[in-house]
């Protein structure tokens, strides 16, 4: 097993990614216009994978008429992490909630396929495709019931909302292709998984108690 999960008390697995801090933090919108440079859950090395990004909250929480929107769909994981081997089925577009429109949830899932690699037979979607109707309306559920997923075996979530932020975000991949720790506000450094951390530092000071999903 990967051990790359956090067990939870009630025994469900949950997801490491980048980020969320535990789950149910609350970043602006900005913060994630960047896909995550990773995510991480107990998995097994010879097992693939499926991770979705999912939005429920489109246009808003109170009026959902949009929701889901479909993020980001990764198939064919192989392992327990998204730098491995994988398909892009749908790239990644970050939620771009309106002001006055409060938080929006966003819902990282895994799911493993128990049928090994598959083919997806889903048109794929690039990074410009904000708009099109296939990410509008999108269900898990349906979407894990044609592919025999099963239920997830990994999750976590966080809220996004509007907020104006004058600084910049600089991906940490964007540079050279090295990743290393940019002298930016918006990174910390995570010794733990020798990664950078894609929230403040001023995030991070408060204690953050998760909100009923």
């Amino acid at each position: 097993m990967g051990g790359n999960g956090e067990k939870e008390e009630n025994g469900e697995t949950l997801a490491r990614v980048e980020h969320c801090r535990g789950a149910g933090n609350v970043l602006e919108a900005k913060l994630i216009r960047y896909p995550p440079h990773w995510c991480r859950w107990t998995g097994e090395e010879s097992s693939y994978y499926t991770f979705l990004v999912t939005g429920p909250d489109e246009p808003s929480r109170e009026h959902p008429v949009e929701g889901e929107y479909i993020h980001w769909l990764i198939g064919n994981i192989k392992g327990d992490k998204i730098l491995q081997e994988k398909e892009y089925i749908y790239e990644y577009i970050g939620p771009d909630p309106k002001k006055g429109t409060g938080k929006h949830r966003v819902v990282y899932l895994v799911f493993k396929q128990p049928d090994g690699k598959l083919k997806f037979d889903e048109p794929r979607l690039n990074d410009s495709t904000r708009e099109n109707p296939r990410r509008k309306n999108f269900s898990c559920g349906k979407f894990a019931k044609k592919y025999n997923l099963g239920d997830p075996v990994a999750a976590n979530f966080l809220y996004v909302e509007w907020g104006l932020n004058k600084s910049r975000v600089i991906p940490p991949w964007s540079m050279g292709g090295k990743v290393t720790l940019p002298t930016h506000p918006d990174y910390v450094w995570d010794p733990e998984e020798n990664m950078p951390w894609f929230l403040s530092k001023k995030d991070l000071e408060k204690p953050v108690t998760p909100e009923p999903f």
